[in-house]
């Protein structure tokens, strides 16, 4: 087997960890989302002080800054993805998350100029479908998630993201674009401490915090950067589209990890195990994969 393809899924597991452990932390009033928010993107200061330390960083005039606007922006981004995984299911919100794609296409067309192939549009349209399927929560109803519209936030200024790094990655190297993003990822977190009341709260919820859900926070972090870097390991030694392809299995990887937690510790997570809600996840999530698996291949 090719030592891609297992690298691709290690990350796709490890990121799908990272979704039952934000929706452990994010209910039971442990956490408020900007608390969430700001806690694991300050850890990004690991990596900001680590890296030059072993390696040289390069500052461009143009796309450090670019860099470091996009680790801001992620920071604002995953405010809404909290604020939806505080409401809703983690399998629902991490198949959510694979919308992002849709944009991706669509932003590559308005600023590149890059013509969609018939299956793309097809994967869209998966896509579509497989979201509006996860929405469904009763039989015979049709009762669409109250975050969807959240989600989408999240998912249309994640795509912004991957157009911005993938364009800047042509002109400057990972490492230092790594950095550059670390050390805006940090700027952004610090830049909400500016609100009154986000510091007011931020504040309350660290005195507050317990030992063990600290370590949490830290080994989401942690867990995120091994998954990041298996994914980088896979694009370095397999072909692009198929190691998106294969990450695009990480709603799969939640939603079992979820189901199995659901049965058998269920005072950790609790998701919903009936007949049909089992059987709409799971066919929302393979249609929601399908998709992004055809718009990255094709």
């Amino acid at each position: 087997m090719a030592s891609w393809f297992l690298f691709a899924l290690a990350a796709a597991m490890l990121w799908a960890l990272d979704n039952i452990l934000d929706k452990r932390l994010l209910t039971g009033g442990r956490l408020s989302a900007y608390s969430y928010d700001i806690l694991t993107n300050l850890n990004d200061i690991l990596p900001a002080l680590l890296i030059p330390l072993f390696l040289s960083i390069r500052y461009d005039p143009v796309f450090s800054w670019v860099a470091f606007l996009f680790g801001a922006l992620i920071v604002f981004s995953l405010l809404y993805y909290n604020k939806a995984m505080m409401r809703e299911e983690a399998s629902r919100i991490a198949s959510f998350e694979w919308t992002s794609p849709i944009f991706v296409v669509i932003l590559s067309y308005i600023i590149f100029g890059e013509v969609l192939s018939f299956w793309a549009y097809i994967g869209i349209l998966l896509i579509v479908s497989g979201a509006f399927i996860i929405s469904h929560k009763k039989r015979g109803k049709i009762i669409v998630s109250p975050v969807l519209r959240t989600i989408i936030v999240f998912s249309f200024l994640f795509a912004v993201g991957d157009i911005v790094s993938d364009f800047s990655l042509n002109y400057i190297d990972f490492w230092s674009f790594f950095f550059w993003a670390s050390a805006g990822s940090v700027a952004g977190s610090l830049s909400m401490l500016g609100f009154p009341k986000i510091r007011r709260g931020f504040l309350a919820d660290i005195q507050n915090l317990k030992i063990n859900i600290f370590l949490m926070v830290l080994a989401v972090s942690v867990i995120y950067y091994v998954a990041e870097v298996f994914f980088y390991a896979a694009l370095s030694l397999g072909p692009v589209s198929l190691v998106v392809a294969v990450v695009a299995v990480q709603p799969m990887f939640t939603f079992v990890y979820a189901l199995l937690l659901s049965f058998y510790k269920p005072e950790f997570l609790k998701e919903q195990t009936d007949e049909f809600n089992i059987v709409t996840k799971l066919l929302g999530i393979l249609t929601i994969m399908c998709g992004a698996g055809l718009i990255a291949v094709f």
